[in-house]
């Protein structure tokens, strides 16, 4: 399995093309505050860090640390990463 995250504003579209190729991809939907891109990243990076149990979803699951990450900060802007499976 192989990921690509595209910390950057307005990148799903180009998300959308690499999923194509690449079986999970991350791409912003709109613009991203610089605060929430990095608690993004935070916990996606932490999450794949994490102990693997079962036929879960690395991934996935690295996806949804980081959404709780920007949540935990308090800010509006959760609905702006996506998540794109080949």
């Amino acid at each position: 399995m192989k990921c690509v995250l595209l910390n950057a504003c307005y990148s799903a579209k180009p998300a959308v093309a690499i999923s194509q190729y690449i079986n999970y991809v991350i791409g912003m939907d709109n613009p991203i505050q610089d605060k929430a891109a990095v608690a993004f990243a935070q916990g996606f990076y932490d999450g794949l860090g994490y102990k693997a149990s079962g036929n879960q979803d690395v991934f996935q699951r690295a996806f949804n640390e980081g959404m709780v990450a920007i949540e935990m900060e308090n800010l509006s802007q959760g609905a702006i990463p996506v998540l794109r499976k080949r």
